[in-house]
Formats: C-alpha cells, structure tokens, sequence
C-alpha cells in the first residue's frame, strides 16, 4: 500500500508546501474509569473495546467533546470549535465548522499576539510546554513531543495495522486504492481524525489565498516552533495525516508558516 501511494502522497505534500487574552473558562468533565492502561505488555494489540471514553464541556460556548485516553494521555477526539477571533471555517462556510471543527492560524490557536507570527513566542517566554493558547481550562495545545508519545503508542498496541489506519475516522475521508491495497480507516484508538484540510494564508509562503486537501489530509498545530532557540521564527511543527496511506501516515512536519490555518486537538494537563 505504501508503496503504490507514497509517490503521490509526497507529492501532495509539496503542493502544500509549494501552493497551498489568554481565556479563562470553566470545564465540566465525566468520570474517567476503566483498567489502567499503563500495565498494558508492549506487545498487545488494543481495539476499541479496550481504550477509555469520557467527555468534557467547555463552558465558554457549550461545546461538548468526546475525550478518549491513550497511553497516559487523555485527548480530545474531536477538532476543537471554539470560535476564536481570526479562525476559519473550511470554504468560509459554517457547516464545515460544526462538523470537522475550525480552523486556526497558530498565533490564534495559541490566543497570542500576532507579533509572534515571525517572532519566537517559546524564545520569549510566551508559550511553554502547558500553554492552554485558544483550549478550554485544565486542557492545552499538546506539543510536538506529546503527539509523538501518542503515535509511539498508538504503533506499539495496533499490531500490523497501520498508523493512519488506527488514528482516521472511517468516515468523511475520499477513497483510495482497490482490493487489498484499498486504504482503510478503523479508528482503532476513537481519536476519528477527519480530513478537514488547512487554509494558506498569502503572506505565507505559498503565496496562495486558499483552502486545500479537504477529504483527503488533515493537518493539526503544535506548540512547538521551529528554532525555539532563536527570536525569528516564522514557523511550528505540525502533524500531517496523509489520506493515501495506511502505513507511515502521520508525520510531524515543520514546512508551514505559522500563518496558515489547521486544526487543533487539546490535550488534557
């Protein structure tokens, strides 16, 4: 399967690459049960059955999230819908919002000024590693290190499946493949990414005013800039779930500006 779509997938990321008040809220969360999954032997392979739901509400608009723990950490399982002032929806179209959540430029999502667009906000002390940014209280934008404990763990309990295939949502994605080299969607672990795409900004490097990679990429921000050591810098990390694979499907990049728009997934503190 990687083989046959990793051509394209590569190269779809180079169009990306080419074209493409802190606030305070109060939060209502469900209990959290379940066997503890950190005794889970590396080796077992986890279904659904196996990983913990809750829910929490965020007070500040009325919005409910499903929540869903993996490993150590509880993540919300859906893009975050809080309307932040300079956030998107895809097409300019409110639907798109409800049902695959905004989209946020990462000055937004962070709820910085947007002088930091080109200046380091971890060099100037203005974002650390718990930085609620635009997520409600008790919750923050994850950084680049706790997505990648989550996808180490996520590869460690879903056997031979792929990545991409335990972390997508089965539905909203477009098709790919035929057979046996069909790409799959099992939402193995109920994080249900959707294919919400991103917005390019046309300050930013792509010099394109646009929205793009709907149904088939999702992109979500981190906290975490590139060069954190240095006081210019015009971009952060973000993770990349390519829609054309089922294996190596989610990787962290550091090629967008932090002009451009993506979602965000709060991780709880």
């Amino acid at each position: 399967m990687k083989k046959t779509y990793v051509f394209f997938c590569i190269a779809l990321s180079f169009i990306v690459a080419g074209c493409s008040n802190d606030t305070v809220s109060s939060v209502e969360e469900s209990p959290n049960e379940t066997v503890p999954q950190e005794t889970i032997p590396q080796e077992t392979v986890l279904t659904r059955d196996d990983i913990k739901e809750s829910s929490v509400k965020d007070n500040r608009d009325g919005e409910t999230y499903r929540t869903v723990k993996i490993g150590e950490q509880w993540w919300m399982a859906e893009n975050l819908r809080y309307a932040a002032d300079s956030s998107l929806c895809y097409n300019d179209e409110d639907y798109f919002c409800e049902a695959y959540g905004r989209l946020y430029p990462w000055v937004t999502a962070m709820n910085i000024d947007t002088i930091y667009r080109n200046k380091g906000a971890i060099y100037n002390d203005i974002v650390d590693s718990l930085h609620q940014g635009v997520c409600p209280k008790g919750w923050h934008i994850p950084t680049k290190t706790e997505w990648e404990i989550m996808i180490e763990f996520v590869q460690m309990h879903n056997g031979t499946e792929g990545d991409g295939t335990s972390l997508r949502a089965p539905e909203m994605w477009a098709e790919y493949g035929e057979g046996e080299s069909m790409v799959t969607h099992s939402d193995r672990f109920g994080f249900s990414v959707l294919p919400a795409g991103l917005h390019t900004d046309p300050t930013a490097n792509h010099n394109a005013n646009i929205y793009a990679e709907f149904t088939g990429h999702a992109f979500f921000w981190t906290s975490t800039e590139i060069k954190s050591f240095r006081s210019d810098v015009s971009k952060a990390y973000h993770v990349w779930f390519c829609g054309q694979w089922n294996d190596d499907a989610v990787q962290l990049k550091d090629d967008e500006s932090k002009r451009n728009a993506m979602s965000i997934r709060c991780i709880k503190n």
